[in-house]
């Protein structure tokens, strides 16, 4: 649980560390509110998360002059298994694709440079308001009908001419509920829009659950490719990032089902042991990061 006083340094990148932070749970269990909050009185993950990262940048910034910094946000939306750019309308049906070092990112995102927290919860509004995902249904006059992921790289050089710098990434996503058709009385449009979540949260959790039962260097195939949100997600399920999952439930007897569902998602997350690598690139690609 976090509480809305917590400075959440644990579930965000930090010094060169790529963190992933996600909700988990049924529909209207509380994974938007988590996440977002109502700022700036009930601030959610994502603002206390962005609030730190400057907060962050300001402290290293004043005890070394030779720093600098440049952070860079996007935004996407997965929707009916596309993906498109919340903060271009213009980029849609964008594809996954995988560096040789066998990072996985989504061609053709933009990214957006942010000098201030203000200027990052702006683009979060505008986005949001892109969003085209968001429907009614029986059990919730405003349902998620897709996933989010909210990124933040940033990049800290130490005197231009050093041969090494770091780059952090935080990964904040606001993942879609699972559904039954006899809870929320979906139909048309709203029975595919959940077909389509249910099926890449049931691929989230097939990962969860491979990942759970491998120990060590013994690791078998990983279907990290049967939905797109899982193969974004791919660093931070088993890889190299610093991973969080806040698993919500509701208290309602009606849904005890998806409550333990939810639970037992939770305790086979807990089995996965990822490894953590601090990210850095070489000089000659500092030049890159001021394009």
């Amino acid at each position: 649980m976090v509480g809305g006083a917590a400075r959440q340094r644990g579930i965000h990148a930090d010094a060169g560390w790529p963190g992933t932070v996600f909700t988990y749970g049924q529909t209207c269990s509380g994974k938007t509110f988590t996440m977002y909050g109502v700022p700036p009185k009930e601030p959610g993950i994502i603002p206390l998360a962005v609030q730190d990262i400057f907060q962050k940048v300001k402290e290293v910034g004043g005890a070394r002059s030779d720093c600098e910094f440049l952070l860079k946000a996007s935004f996407l939306e997965i929707y009916n298994e596309v993906i498109r750019d919340l903060l271009d309308p213009t980029r849609i049906n964008l594809k996954i694709h995988e560096t040789p070092n066998r990072e996985v990112f989504v061609g053709n995102l933009s990214e957006t440079p942010v000098y201030s927290a203000d200027e990052v919860m702006e683009l979060l509004r505008r986005g949001e308001g892109r969003c085209l995902a968001i429907g009614e249904t029986n059990m919730n006059e405003r349902s998620s009908r897709s996933h989010t992921i909210f990124r933040m790289v940033g990049s800290g050089v130490v005197a231009r001419q050093v041969a090494v710098l770091t780059v952090a990434s935080s990964n904040l996503v606001d993942l879609a509920g699972s559904e039954r058709v006899g809870f929320t009385k979906a139909e048309g449009l709203r029975l595919k829009e959940g077909g389509h979540i249910n099926k890449s949260l049931l691929a989230l959790g097939s990962v969860i659950a491979r990942l759970a039962e491998q120990s060590g260097d013994n690791r078998g195939h990983v279907p990290y490719r049967d939905s797109k949100l899982t193969r974004i997600l791919q660093n931070s399920l088993g890889g190299t990032a610093k991973t969080s999952i806040i698993c919500t439930i509701t208290p309602a007897a009606t849904f005890v089902d998806e409550t333990i569902s939810t639970l037992k998602f939770a305790r086979r997350a807990m089995a996965i042991a990822n490894k953590p690598t601090v990210n850095e690139v070489g000089a000659r690609d500092v030049d890159a990061l001021h394009v």
